[in-house]
């Protein structure tokens, strides 16, 4: 959120292929009004904060570091073994 309240960031994380993400995205969108809604009966603010949906790829890429690391881990044993 922002200082003054009125924006708040929302990460998410969809896991699954690019199809999928794009159908998660809008569904978002076409529900931030519901959700603004909930989140108002919920939390007591003046003003309910604009929200932006924004994809957390951090998961992914730590994924994606350790199928890397896994990889080149296995190739030094290798390299290990033929010496």
């Amino acid at each position: 959120m922002t200082e003054d309240l009125k924006y708040a960031k929302v990460l998410y994380s969809v896991y699954g292929s690019e199809e999928e993400k794009t159908k998660t995205v809008e569904a978002l969108r076409r529900a931030k009004g519901y959700i603004k809604h909930i989140l108002g009966n919920r939390i007591k603010l003046r003003l309910m904060p604009e929200l932006t949906f924004v994809l957390d790829t951090g998961q992914e890429r730590a994924s994606r570091i350790e199928e890397i690391l896994k990889k080149v881990d296995s190739e030094r044993v290798e390299d290990v073994r033929e010496d």
